[in-house]
């Protein structure tokens, strides 16, 4: 099971390991003589027009992000991913509420083998489910809710490129879609009202898409219930929950 998540947290983590951008030389140019010499100039620079676009997609997309998103929402997702050759297939539920917590509902398919997990971060803590013969739950002490970060922070702001593209229908909702390249990975990610409705990374050896099917401004109160009675882990010497 660890194996298994380690697979999906990669795929929406692995923008953060991409390795330093390396840019193309600039053209060489040509002396007056009928001699060719390769005059490498460095890289080339971007001109005022392409900063001007760059700075203007990337404050959009800023400005889009600090958005107040709906007090609460349902995100129905379907996931294909093909990391190293392998596919994966997930089907997913967002259950968001600012007053009653977020609850992640997953149901993924590797190889035929078919796993389902549920993550709930509630005011009182947070909880993993996981469905084997039955199902059991475990409480995490001092786990916080993660967030998003749509271009980590540690990548420095001239290795990526940001673009706005041509806005799609996602789940009955029009959207704001940005392109971000760094190095060798290109990811499209569109929003209605600050919400991550579609999300497509392309990359050396794994490609996701991430597209949602539905989206409801509505949270059902009973989702929050646990399948199972949870139990408390706890931290050893190694760091390592047990």
């Amino acid at each position: 099971m660890r194996a298994l998540l380690a697979i999906i947290l990669l795929t929406f983590f692995l923008l953060a390991c991409a390795p330093e951008q390396q840019l193309p030389p600039a053209r060489p140019e040509l002396p007056d003589n009928n001699r060719v010499v390769v005059i490498d100039d460095g890289p080339v620079r971007p001109t005022i027009e392409d900063n001007e676009e760059k700075n203007s997609a990337k404050a959009d997309l800023d400005a889009l992000l600090k958005e107040e998103p709906p007090e609460e929402f349902t995100i129905v997702w379907d996931t294909t991913s093909t990391i190293n050759g392998t596919r994966i297939e997930e089907k997913s539920t967002d259950y968001v509420s600012r007053e009653k917590g977020t609850k992640f509902v997953v149901k993924t398919t590797v190889n035929d083998e078919v796993s389902e997990f549920e993550n709930y971060f509630l005011p009182d803590g947070y909880y993993q489910c996981v469905k084997d013969i039955g199902w059991e739950c475990i409480s995490f002490p001092d786990v916080e809710e993660p967030t998003e970060e749509l271009v980590p922070e540690d990548v420095p702001e001239d290795t990526s490129v940001i673009t706005e593209l041509a806005g799609k229908k996602v789940a009955g909702q029009d959207t704001r879609c940005f392109q971000i390249v760094f190095d060798e990975v290109t990811q499209v990610a569109c929003y209605a009202q600050s919400v991550l409705l579609y999300l497509k990374i392309s990359g050396p050896n794994v490609n996701v898409v991430r597209k949602a099917e539905s989206f409801r401004k509505i949270v059902p109160d009973d989702i929050y219930d646990l399948p199972a009675t949870p139990r408390t882990a706890r931290l050893n010497e190694g760091g390592w929950f047990e």
